[in-house]
């Protein structure tokens, strides 16, 4: 592990016990065991860390899971497939812990804000881009391609939410992606 790994590695940890924005410098370089004036060797400052934190964590996530479509499908399985890899990106354990940081961050960090924001629009442009191919394949007629993959990212986003908030309280979640992913098939079939 290098040492930005490490300097990742331990201000997760730290957030986690106590808040991202109770974290100072000093606290992490004592964590990693080097001086804090050596954390500016990695970093440019805590907000250029938190960026390099999630680069690090989503970069790592997406090689774990793939992303990477099967049109051999039909487009409910493309659709649960991609969900479902989505999933299990964003609920592996240091991306999971990451985006726990950055959501209850978000309300008062502008830098967890654009984090926010940069995932949803990520996903955005994915979700244009398949939108795209499966019209171009003729497995589905998607008139309005950016307004569907905004809408969809949203609702997607939000099972995902759903999806965590049940667990993380022991509960079995009540509904599922399932109905949402057919009725948006069978809005935009041939």
């Amino acid at each position: 592990m290098n040492r930005l790994e490490q300097i990742i590695n331990a201000t997760l940890c730290l957030a986690e016990k106590n808040g991202l924005s109770n974290v100072s410098l000093q606290m992490i370089a004592d964590e990693v065991g080097i001086r804090k004036a050596s954390l500016f060797n990695h970093i440019e400052s805590k907000d250029d860390l938190i960026k390099k934190m999630y680069e690090y964590l989503r970069k790592k996530a997406s090689i774990a899971y793939n992303l990477e479509i099967d049109f051999s499908c039909d487009v409910y399985k493309i659709l649960i497939n991609q969900f479902n890899s989505y999933l299990n990106m964003c609920t592996q354990s240091s991306l999971f812990c990451f985006y726990k940081i950055i959501y209850s961050e978000r309300a008062y960090s502008n830098e967890a804000k654009e984090i926010v924001l940069l995932e949803t629009e990520k996903m955005i442009s994915y979700n244009i881009k398949l939108f795209n191919i499966l019209n171009e394949r003729k497995l589905l007629k998607i008139n309005n391609i950016e307004q569907e993959a905004v809408s969809y990212t949203f609702c997607i986003h939000n099972y995902v939410d759903y999806y965590i908030d049940n667990l993380g309280i022991g509960r079995k979640p009540f509904y599922n992606v399932d109905d949402y992913i057919k009725s948006f098939i069978e809005r935009n079939k041939l």
